[in-house]
């Protein structure tokens, strides 16, 4: 039997993870740097008053002399007031070029200028002093909001990256505009991915030493769909279709490392809240991953024999993610060897939930109890009329869901038992197995698959088998790290940026709200190696 270890986390280890920068009683969001020839760092954030600006907005410079520890107050790049109704600036951007200039770009405003109709709102800002003075802001032209940092690419064009919503789709996809002329003018966008399922934005632009040009994007779709990860091989002109990232983050920041790999820092959406990283030629790992949420007290332990067993004493959520079906009209297939029992050390009710089930947009909201199988939300007892299935669930079953045209059945140790018919799209929630939300009780898991047929996204196929002797989220155990944990009641951090020193130090900043009160946040400093990920990749050991 193996015990499980949560994943690796900066916060463990002394003096990783600091407070950088405070604005009292402020909010201090999206901060990005660059590292300056006198040795001095140089960052550019937001300095609100609250996440989504109302009053005073400064886009505001600090900078360090030790390497991130402390900081300083360097200038206001540009000010301005909401309540005045003067321009909303949201996410600053900045980057220091071969010749030697500074140049921080921001978007205008999420409402007025996210659509491909509406007028251009990214701004452009230069220095050619390392900051000490600047220009005065330019409209670039580039339609779009949350733009990338201006980067340089292999040909000795300047790229920017940015996202808007299309008029043929009205979903959100992602471009790039490029400069012949060191940014005096940008154009036209080249789409890097669109399509009429998925939220592409935020794309991370980063040369690779080949002359390949990655981008690692955002899906805002959420509810377990991963990052989005497409390839140019000449500099942007044209991109391959979009393929899954083996992580899901908001808002990525990627890099090159000296020894070639690539690191990504994303705010985590993919469980657990928080700021992770990932290291590894990405080129090689692409594919959907399974997470995990834990949440609350929770035992778990895994063996070869006995599968995987999820207890918890008290209200706590383990919940292994897979990824969506693309609709309603999906057809989608769900198995699993599992039984239950109890809660640990009680007699328990015989209808406690003790496992779950559940199915994005074909409404399948499956609770396992000791007595039986319930289809439906357990609290409406109402809909649980010819839903409810007794049978003896302390002893090993194979429950079968599955959903084809609008008909949900299922299967108990493949005896049609339950079924409802589809008659409307079911919620988009996160689709996922393991416990109720907040739930008690004991469960036993053997196996699991997974199988989708969609419309025009690709047929997905995932299965895990306890006999393999790891976790259904090993993957994420073995290859992620998190930066800085998020437990605040409305988690908000993650837009972070990152820089490695010749000696292989590598700081990351980033905002948080952890431990602050609603409506503030901080900067956050962490300082890592790439042997924190080498001492990953252990696997619980046998007792």
């Amino acid at each position: 039997m193996t015990t499980y270890q949560p994943m690796r986390s900066l916060e463990s280890a002394p003096g990783r993870v600091w407070t950088a920068w405070r604005s009292p009683e402020r909010f201090t969001k999206n901060p990005d740097m660059v590292a300056l020839p006198d040795g001095r760092l140089l960052a550019v954030y937001a300095d609100t008053d609250k996440h989504w600006a109302e009053g005073l907005i400064r886009l505001t410079l600090i900078e360090s002399r030790d390497r991130g520890r402390t900081w300083s107050l360097a200038g206001i790049l540009a000010e301005s007031d909401r309540t005045k109704r003067e321009p909303h600036w949201v996410t600053p951007r900045l980057s220091r070029l071969r010749d030697g200039r500074l140049a921080v770009v921001c978007d205008l405003d999420d409402y007025e200028h996210c659509h491909e109709w509406q007028e251009p709102g990214i701004y452009l800002w230069w220095s050619e002093d390392d900051g000490r003075t600047w220009s005065e802001p330019v409209n670039t032209g580039v339609h779009g909001i949350e733009p990338d940092r201006i980067v340089e690419l292999p040909d000795g064009r300047l790229s920017m990256g940015a996202h808007m919503t299309c008029a043929d789709t009205q979903k959100v996809g992602e471009f790039i505009w490029r400069s012949p002329d060191g940014g005096k003018t940008w154009g036209p966008p080249v789409a890097v991915a669109k399509d009429a399922v998925h939220l592409y934005c935020e794309g991370a632009y980063v040369p690779l030493a080949d002359g390949t040009l990655v981008c690692v994007i955002r899906d805002n779709l959420h509810n377990n769909y991963s990052s989005q990860v497409a390839f140019s091989l000449d500099n942007g002109d044209s991109w391959t279709q979009p393929m899954e990232a083996p992580v899901a983050g908001d808002r990525p920041f990627a890099g090159q490392l000296a020894d070639g790999r690539l690191l990504v820092t994303f705010r985590n959406q993919g469980g657990n809240r928080g700021t992770y990283a990932w290291l590894g030629h990405l080129q090689h790992e692409l594919g959907y991953r399974v997470s995990a949420l834990h949440k609350g007290p929770e035992e778990i332990s895994l063996s070869r024999e006995a599968g995987l067993r999820i207890a918890h004493r008290a209200l706590a959520t383990t919940q292994y993610n897979l990824l969506p079906p693309e609709s309603y009209r999906s057809e989608v297939l769900f198995e699993a060897a599992v039984r239950v029992a109890a809660s640990a050390g009680s007699t328990g009710s015989p209808d406690e939930r003790c496992a779950y089930v559940q199915l994005a947009h074909v409404n399948v909201k499956l609770s396992i109890a000791p007595n039986g199988l319930y289809l439906g939300e357990p609290d409406l007892h109402h809909q649980l009329i010819d839903r409810h299935w007794p049978v003896d669930m302390t002893e090993w079953h194979v429950v079968h869901v599955h959903h084809k045209g609008g008909l949900v059945r299922v299967f108990l140790d493949g005896r049609d038992v339950l079924r409802f018919r589809l008659l409307l799209p079911g919620p988009f929630v996160s689709t996922c197995f393991g416990t109720p939300p907040s739930g008690t009780g004991q469960s036993w898991w053997r196996y699991a698959k997974y199988h989708v047929r969609n419309q025009t996204e690709p047929e997905h196929f995932w299965l895990w088998d306890a006999r393999s002797g790891t976790y259904p989220d090993q993957y994420e155990l073995d290859r992620l790290l998190e930066l800085h944990a998020n437990t605040h009641e409305r988690p908000d951090n993650g837009y972070s940026t990152w820089l490695q020193f010749d000696d292989g130090e590598i700081l990351v900043l980033d905002y948080t709200n952890q431990g602050d009160p609603l409506g503030q946040s901080h900067i956050v400093g962490c300082s890592l190696r790439v042997e924190d990920f080498e001492t990953m990749g252990r696997r619980p050991q046998e007792r």
